[in-house]
């Protein structure tokens, strides 16, 4: 799905799941997640101007019904962190590598007080973890993981990126077995029949 911030939105349905903290029906949450390329997301220069790209972000989401966001490509440098005029919160990770690359999260106001911390591992791989409540007074834990793979010719001229970026999404993925796990990005996958320019 595109949409007015020019880039690519990719959105699941609500995941519906009960986690072994509380197997009853009241344990039972739904969460709506999507991930999105987004193509560059400019400067915080005037953040009362609702128009900009990054409220244009999050009135989407607010659109959509999305809970959390990942999103790629955000060509921001610095880290930071902001709110929204619509309640969501935006999340920035500060690139090391360049320019080109750039992750972050946007994060729904209904699940914000129930981050516990958001790290980067690299310029590609980040992740958001939280803490869920139950009606049993017992808490869900939740990893969310954003990645961002290289391309095809990138991959090819430097198979080391590749090997690199794998480990480090093996890092996110490293934590308790109690921990609910949900994974997100842009893998620069294809999929389909090859063509000869691809053999």
């Amino acid at each position: 799905m595109s949409n007015a911030s020019g880039g690519e939105t990719t959105t699941s349905p609500s995941v519906m799941f009960t986690s072994a903290a509380g197997r009853s029906l009241f344990a039972t949450l739904l969460i709506s997640f999507a991930t999105f390329n987004i193509r560059g997301l400019g400067s915080c220069d005037d953040p009362d101007d609702i128009h900009s790209k990054r409220e244009q972000l999050g009135t989407d989401c607010l659109r959509y019904g999305i809970d959390i966001c990942a999103i790629q490509e955000t060509k921001v440098v610095k880290p930071d962190s902001c709110s929204l005029s619509n309640g969501y919160k935006l999340v920035l990770f500060e690139q090391k590598n360049g320019r080109h690359y750039g992750l972050g999260f946007v994060i729904s106001p209904r699940f914000i007080d129930y981050v516990v911390c958001w790290n980067s591992i690299s310029d590609r791989v980040s992740f958001l973890d939280l803490e869920l409540p139950t009606k049993s007074g017992k808490l869900i834990k939740c990893r969310v993981v954003n990645v961002y793979g290289p391309h095809k010719k990138l991959a090819e001229n430097n198979q080391q990126l590749l090997i690199n970026f794998y480990s480090q999404v093996r890092d996110a993925l490293n934590v308790p077995a109690n921990v609910e796990i949900f994974v997100l990005g842009d893998f620069n996958s294809k999929l389909g029949k090859m063509t000869v320019s691809d053999k």
